[in-house]
């Protein structure tokens, strides 16, 4: 009997040279251990319905609350496979965007998208009470997230300032 689980994972958007584009890329990670993830990167051209590119482009926050039904829903699905047999792993996800600035601002600024998976059943609701609840208990947690970017790249450019 397999145990009950919760992974988090961060994409975040770089340049991909070759491809020409922004590609959103796993910087950070925790799973249970001895387990790694599988997606290292995800092109938004390849896979423009899964969830993780959607929060990333509608900048909001997407809610599977069961990903066997999320795929019955075809051309309106918001999960694509981004490997053979993911669907098998996955029953429930969220899909958090971190921002920083004001929202519709020339400072707004998109820094990555937060996934929180689990293996339970429908443990996250895909509704609006629930989504409200969700955004509000994560809100400090996407402000200190912003903030660390920010003092990483504050730092970098001082390295940078002093080299």
């Amino acid at each position: 009997m397999t145990s009950d689980y919760f992974k988090a994972t961060i994409f975040e958007p770089k340049y991909d040279t070759p491809k020409d584009r922004e590609v959103l890329k796993r910087t950070y990670w925790k799973y249970p251990p001895a387990t790694e993830p599988h997606t290292h990167e995800i092109d938004p051209i390849e896979h423009p319905r899964a969830a993780v590119v959607l929060a990333w482009k509608q900048e909001e926050v997407i809610i599977l609350e069961d990903i066997k039904a999320e795929m019955r829903k075809g051309t309106q699905s918001r999960w694509e496979d981004l490997w053979v047999g993911q669907n098998q792993e996955y029953e429930s996800m969220v899909c958090i965007p971190l921002t920083k600035g004001v929202p519709k601002s020339s400072s707004r600024e998109f820094i990555g998208v937060l996934t929180i998976d689990t293996n339970r059943e429908k443990y996250f609701k895909d509704n609006s009470d629930y989504k409200a609840f969700l955004t509000n208990l994560i809100q400090p947690y996407r402000v200190f997230l912003a903030w660390l970017y920010e003092f990483e790249k504050d730092q970098n450019l001082l390295l940078k300032l002093l080299q």
